[in-house]
């Protein structure tokens, strides 16, 4: 797969080579960052909306991330229960 599709200008580091808890870790600091930066009222329109729009998408990313565990979790409780 070409790596430049997935944003990743460094050939030697992946997205996930990262743990899924350490992600989540950054996303958090990001969201908190983001929103005190839209706080700011020396923002102008333009740069507002850029913040707001990084900052749903690192929310989105966040709640993606706590799902993934939360369904992982959950996929190994019922293998435990089942033995395997």
């Amino acid at each position: 797969m070409d790596r430049s599709l997935l944003g990743v200008e460094s050939p030697q580091v992946t997205p996930m080579e990262k743990p899924v808890r350490q992600h989540i870790a950054e996303l958090q600091l990001r969201v908190q960052q983001l929103s005190r930066e839209i706080m700011q009222n020396r923002k102008t329109r333009e740069e507002r909306n850029r913040v707001e729009a990084e900052l749903r998408v690192a929310q989105q990313a966040l709640t993606h991330y706590q799902q993934a565990i939360k369904l992982e979790v959950q996929l190994q409780r019922g293998a435990t229960a089942t033995g395997q």
